[in-house]
């Protein structure tokens, strides 16, 4: 749910989701294991990489599902070995 606060209001928002379900995105629960290589991995990295557990759990998450990680900052994953990341650069025009 990490994209919520970057919505500007709920019509934005509904929108978002929208397309979230159109293109079959699937949103899945933080379970304990998730959370424990979470905290493993803000342990690793949070004082090398400034790693913090919001983006801890998207990475814990996406490996735990091995599906890739599409993220427009590569640079707050790109330490994290064996996680599959695609970069995302929106269009701005």
């Amino acid at each position: 749910m990490e994209y919520v606060p970057f919505c500007r209001n709920k019509k934005e928002l509904a929108i978002f989701e929208k397309m979230l379900k159109a293109l079959q995105f699937t949103i899945h629960d933080i379970d304990n294991g998730i959370s424990c290589h979470a905290r493993q991995l803000v342990r690793q990295f949070a004082l090398s990489h400034s790693m913090e557990m919001g983006d801890a759990l998207i990475a814990a998450t996406a490996m735990a599902h091995t599906e890739s990680l599409c993220t427009g900052n590569i640079k707050h994953f790109s330490q994290i070995n064996g996680l599959l990341l695609d970069y995302y650069q929106p269009d701005n025009t």
